[in-house]
């Protein structure tokens, strides 16, 4: 019975057998808990690694997973580019459409004055009532 271990109450720092402790210091049960923080993230749970719990195993995979997100994002950036193109054509479009109707208008307008002022000159009419050789 010496070689036994039988100390599972009061182990202080290291638990031989089961039951017991869980904070250990003292008695039996939990003591004060470990204070230690992680020196990237100050959070209590991790203080032995190197950084924030996470990663690990599939780094790589990740990565890949990474640049294929940023490849969707360049794939949705260039459509909506492309999309604000077609929208552009349309409003250049509308903009040469109303210019030329402006134009058209204009045209007209200045061809009516052109014959108002050559018809005004070649053809007065006298006054109704009037003689044909006027007022002396």
């Amino acid at each position: 019975m010496s070689g036994m271990i039988n100390n599972f109450y009061s182990s202080g720092g290291h638990r031989r057998r089961r039951g017991g402790k869980s904070g250990k210091s003292g008695g039996n049960g939990g003591g004060k808990k470990d204070e230690r923080l992680c020196f990237i993230c100050k959070k209590p749970g991790h203080y032995k690694r190197e950084g924030p719990q996470g990663g690990g195993g599939g780094a790589k995979k990740g990565a890949k997973k990474g640049l294929a997100s940023l490849k969707a994002k360049l794939a949705a950036a260039e459509a909506r580019r492309l999309e604000a193109v077609a929208a552009l054509a349309v409003a250049e479009a509308e903009v040469a459409r109303v210019v030329a109707e402006i134009a058209a208008k204009e045209a007209e307008e200045a061809e009516e004055e052109a014959e108002e002022t050559a018809g005004g000159e070649t053809t007065t009419k006298p006054a109704e009532g009037a003689a044909p050789g006027g007022t002396k």
